[in-house]
């Protein structure tokens, strides 16, 4: 009768070794969403009542998604004359968006200032420069 005890603890030890036996389990990595920005948002000069489009990338290199929740363009003394085609979404953990920004001149000037693109990134530049000058047409 001792022959069916045995055969009762090896089933149990070889149960307990196939759930894991109390080995360590690799915790899952925290979350990232990491912004990147590729493109130019140079204008150059441009004739007032005209305009013209700059198309810049926002990117996530990250593993999680990115909600990019407004993009604030801020040019002295006021936003006047950039508007843009895509002020929110969300971008998939390696994808990208493409935003195009148009530059209307309103006077003649010079406009410079920063598009900041909010969202919930864990890292990255969520900033890029904008620069345009608003002329008169040379005639014709």
């Amino acid at each position: 009768m001792r022959a069916p005890i045995r055969l009762a603890l090896l089933l149990v030890a070889v149960a307990v070794a196939g759930c894991g036996g109390g080995s360590p389990s690799t915790p899952t990595p925290p979350g990232t969403r990491i912004i990147g920005l590729t493109g130019s948002l140079t204008f150059g000069s441009i004739v007032i009542g005209t305009f013209a489009d700059q198309t810049f990338t926002i990117s996530n290199s990250g593993n999680s998604p990115l909600t990019i929740t407004s993009l604030s363009i801020s040019v002295p003394p006021g936003p006047d004359g950039f508007t843009t085609t895509w002020a929110s979404g969300t971008i998939p953990a390696a994808g990208s968006q493409a935003v195009t920004i148009r530059f209307r001149p309103t006077e003649v000037k010079s406009y410079g200032g920063t598009l900041t693109i909010n969202g919930d990134q864990t890292s990255g530049t969520n900033t890029i420069g904008m620069t345009g000058t608003g002329v008169v047409s040379s005639g014709g």
